[in-house]
């Protein structure tokens, strides 16, 4: 690969790929909307920059690392890359200017360029991002790249940032109509609450809980009847460890134990659904083994039990100290509930991994199909898959949109797998 003046060939190497995205908080706050894949590009390059970068470089990246670094997999990776660079270039975004109280509408990319016969593409930032993402001393948001690899849907890589942005205050509230504008969504998109709940929120939720550091609840602010706002509680995502560690050393500071029960707090708010009085109160008077010890097994209840309304209940779980007052007939009870719930678990257990290998096997088809065959099935998955209900998801994301890609993938599955294949059977 051969390198121009003034150009930085990108090697997305393990090391590069742990490297570190740094955003100004007016970039995060942005108003735009990309696909997961556009921002993925997106990522890559801001993953080039140095803290000691003055100015922007032309950035070269080879198209199999760039491509794996997004988590493409299929064979016709140099198309889609032009296709997604190509629409980068028209993407704009609203950056607001509160020095100048003024909005800067700018695009993502100034240009791209592909060099097909040496397998590479050059790629550079518009100049007037430069104050936000280059010589950033304080006001930024940084992550590892790594974390949104397996995130499929935009609108999810952009929570996540918008989340991670406020994780130290533990809490973040929007206007709905403040977020439905920051992500970029049209007034003509997901016109019910329940729907933007369904595919932008219920869908993030999963993805960061499933695959980055961070995971929140939710409460939903209401006028009447109607949802106006939602207040998101953030929570730290630690992996194979619980979530709060037993702090037991008079050295811990008082500022780390403030922090421990800010998280706990958050748990019971957002996720456990007690008012925030409640909450207050509840903390106040109990020691926090003991909460953290009614919080598991109420969280097993609400996984194992009909529970309408898991606030009161969760309350008076902990106020009652339902664990703590188990008669000969409530131990019972409770194994047979665990018997049940065990059950449960190991049906779930194989439903999980039933769709895994589905989802595995759905992969290998559509990599194995030719550009020809991919074609006419697009077109007969058109004809016969997109309705009038889910037509503009097809044109502006076409399997970008998760609704889409959950139609998509049942198409191929009908299509080329055995119906005992597709269904799960108890066994």
């Amino acid at each position: 690969m051969r390198v121009k003046i003034g150009a930085i060939a990108v090697r997305l190497d393990e090391k590069q790929k742990k490297g570190l995205i740094v955003k100004a908080n007016e970039l995060i706050e942005a108003r735009y909307k990309l696909t997961a894949n556009e921002q993925k590009v997106i990522l890559a390059m801001v993953s080039c920059i140095k803290m000691e970068d003055e100015d922007f470089k032309v950035y070269q990246f080879q198209i199999k690392e760039l491509a794996e670094f997004m988590g493409i997999t299929h064979k016709d990776v140099y198309n889609d890359l032009m296709k997604i660079t190509k629409k980068l270039i028209t993407r704009v975004l609203d950056i607001f200017k509160p020095e100048n109280n003024s909005y800067l509408t700018t695009a993502w990319l100034s240009s791209s360029e592909y060099f097909m016969g040496e397998g590479y593409i050059e790629l550079c930032f518009d100049p007037k991002l430069k104050p936000y993402l280059l010589n950033l001393k304080d006001r930024f948001v940084k992550y590892k790249p790594e974390i949104i690899r397996q995130i499929r849907s935009g609108y999810s890589i952009r929570i996540y940032e918008l989340l991670k942005q406020y994780q130290k205050l533990g809490q973040r509230r929007f206007e709905l109509k403040e977020l439905r504008g920051v992500l970029g969504i049209k007034d003509s998109e997901y016109k019910r609450y329940y729907d933007f709940k369904k595919y932008v929120l219920l869908i993030a939720q999963r993805d960061l809980k499933q695959n980055t550091d961070i995971y929140f609840g939710f409460r939903e602010i209401r006028q009447a009847k109607t949802v106006t706002g939602v207040t998101f509680y953030i929570l730290p995502n630690v992996k194979e460890k619980p979530e709060l560690e037993v702090i037991e050393k008079e050295e811990k500071s008082q500022a780390e134990l403030s922090l421990v029960k800010q998280v706990l707090f958050n748990r019971l708010v957002g996720y456990f659904l007690l008012s925030q009085a409640q909450a207050g109160e509840v903390l106040e008077k109990y020691p926090r083994e003991y909460l953290e010890d009614q919080l598991k097994h109420i969280e097993a209840d609400f996984e194992t039990k009909d529970i309408r309304n898991k606030g009161a209940y969760a309350y008076n779980a902990i106020v009652q100290g339902y664990t703590y007052q188990k008669s000969l007939f409530d131990v019972e009870k409770a194994q047979a509930e665990e018997k049940k719930a065990r059950k449960k678990e190991e049906s779930k257990k194989g439903k999980e991994k039933f769709a895994e290998e589905l989802a595995q096997k759905t992969k290998k088809i559509e990599e194995n199909l030719s550009e020809k065959e991919k074609k006419e099935l697009l077109s007969e998955f058109e004809k016969n898959k997109i309705k009038s209900f889910n037509r503009k998801s097809w044109q502006e994301l076409g399997l970008e949109s998760p609704l889409i890609r959950v139609l998509w993938e049942k198409f191929l599955q009908d299509k080329y797998l055995k119906p005992e294949e597709v269904v799960f059977r108890e066994k």
